[in-house]
């Protein structure tokens, strides 16, 4: 009898797997150490096209930042910094809990989504999640076993597509990032 109880609870697993994929992907942003993510992003709005490659950090849960050849956007508790590289400039914002940006998504760091499942496709959970924005929708492609991901979607129905595709992803130490010298670059400071 025990060993019937056993093969059941068993199976079950296999036929109903417990597994939650984005817990798995939460589990590998979070483990020890800083991230470095090699990516290409690219956006459609209205009819304009925006390409880049770049770095994404993720230093901690709350501290993640882009970087590429024209810009580096430091996302830090709720202050975001702008720097654009080639016009000399320096902005500062604040975010609010609400604000959504496809880094929030790929730092585990958005309280605004809401999951409708996924499937398996080759060797990766494809999520699906929408937005409080019911417009607003997209997927993360997630390894089966790792919890990496590996490319994230976001899509609106009449405004915007961004994509971003995850070549590499390795453990740094943002000791090692290159400075940058702002002496003379103008300061905009958005936060009043």
């Amino acid at each position: 009898m025990k060993t019937v109880q056993v093969l059941a609870i068993l199976t079950q697993g296999l036929i109903f797997p417990s597994d939650n994929p984005y817990e798995k992907f939460l589990k590998y942003l979070n483990q020890s150490g800083s991230l470095k993510f090699k990516l290409e992003f690219s956006q459609v709005q209205n009819n304009v096209f925006f390409n880049t490659e770049g770095d994404f950090y993720l230093i901690k849960k709350n501290h993640y930042f882009f970087d590429d050849e024209f810009r580096r956007i430091i996302f830090q508790d709720s202050l975001i910094t702008t720097i654009n590289k080639k016009y000399k400039q320096i902005i500062y914002d604040y975010s609010t809990p609400e604000d959504l940006n496809i880094f929030n998504i790929l730092s585990g760091n958005s309280r605004s989504l809401s999951f409708n499942g996924y499937k398996v496709e080759n060797k990766y959970y494809k999520v699906r999640f929408n937005l409080l924005d019911p417009d607003l929708s997209g997927t993360i492609l997630i390894g089966l076993k790792t919890g990496q991901p590996y490319a994230i979607s976001l899509t609106s129905e009449n405004y915007f597509n961004t994509e971003i595709k995850i070549s590499s992803i390795i453990k740094y130490d943002p000791e090692k990032l290159a400075k940058i010298d702002l002496n003379d670059f103008e300061k905009i400071d958005f936060r009043e």
